[in-house]
This record gives C-alpha cells, sequence and structure tokens, in this order.
C-alpha cells in the first residue's frame, strides 16, 4: 500500500474516531464511566484552499427553486445562508439565484396577495423581507440577486426551472 493511502486511512480513522467521541460526548449519562473520551487532536485536517469559505476573492452561487414572498424552507434557507455568507464580504461576491415565475397565473397561485409584473418588483421584496424582518440591512444592500425563467407545477406543487440555470452562473 503507498504512503498517500496509508495516510489517508489512518485520517479516515481519525475521523472515524471523533465523530464516536462526539456522540459519546453528548450521550455522557447513558455512557459507563470511563468508558467516555475526552480527547483532543491534533489538527491534520487542515482547510484547504478550494475548500476555504474565507479566502479573499472568492465568489458565491445560491441556486434555489423558490423565492419570497412564498415562505418556504426552500425560499427562506438560501436566503439566508446567502446573507451571512455576504456578510463582510465586499458587494457582489455573494449571488443568490431564484425562480421568476414569468406566468401571471403561477405568481398569483403563490404568491396571492402580491403582485409582481417583474423581477425588479420581486428583488425589491425579498430586500425589504431581508432589512426588516431579518434584521440584515448590510446585506440586503450587497447581496446579488440572479433570476432564472421557472414554471410552478401544481400537480408537484413546485418550481421547476425552464432554462439551463448552470448556463446563468459565471
Amino acid at each position: 500500500m503507498s504512503q498517500n493511502a496509508n495516510q489517508n486511512m489512518e485520517r479516515r480513522r481519525r475521523k472515524r474516531d471523533r465523530i464516536r467521541d462526539l456522540v459519546l460526548a453528548g450521550m455522557r449519562g447513558l455512557v459507563p464511566r470511563g468508558r467516555a473520551r475526552s480527547v483532543r487532536y491534533v489538527d491534520d485536517d487542515e482547510v484547504s484552499p478550494d475548500s476555504d469559505l474565507g479566502r479573499p476573492g472568492r465568489t458565491f452561487h445560491v441556486v434555489t427553486t423558490a423565492a419570497l414572498p412564498w415562505m418556504t424552507g426552500t425560499a427562506v434557507n438560501p436566503l439566508l445562508r446567502a446573507a451571512y455568507l455576504a456578510r463582510g464580504r465586499p458587494a457582489g461576491d455573494v449571488t443568490l439565484v431564484v425562480p421568476w415565475l414569468a406566468e401571471e397565473a403561477d405568481r398569483r397561485t403563490l404568491y396571492a396577495g402580491y403582485r409582481f409584473d417583474a423581477p425588479a418588483d420581486q428583488e425589491a421584496h425579498v430586500r425589504e423581507w431581508l432589512r426588516e424582518k431579518a434584521g440584515m440591512p448590510a446585506e440586503a444592500a450587497s447581496l446579488n440577486i440572479l433570476w432564472y425563467g421557472a414554471r410552478y407545477h401544481p400537480v408537484h406543487m413546485s418550481i421547476f426551472s425552464v432554462c439551463d440555470i448552470c448556463s446563468l452562473i459565471p
């Protein structure tokens, strides 16, 4: 076995032990005394440049299949994730990629009580919600929002893209 393969196996073993110890630490009352360990590990799993979220100049695109005012986890969670990623970063480094329902009937079905004639109208609503309800005014200003064409399918109660989303992301 090569040295690299041995290192990878050892790294996986240490990761397994860390997970086991975390689980045992959470079950202190269930584990017999002396069995649960509190071990400090030498961190050999350093963050690589490819996975370093804090690397300067790095850009992010958070893609979702729903948008406000449809108050679902699929709309709210990615919006908040993008907002938190945008916190402290230069404006434009984080883009939220969301569906625009081109069919007015689809918008009426999902967004009852709201009327959006263009993506800019809905974007204003999203930014206002982020500013007012989520209390994230700086992030509301710095977050990019990119729209892709979509349709609502009532049978599935879901929004589906009508274009290649990947082609929109630089």
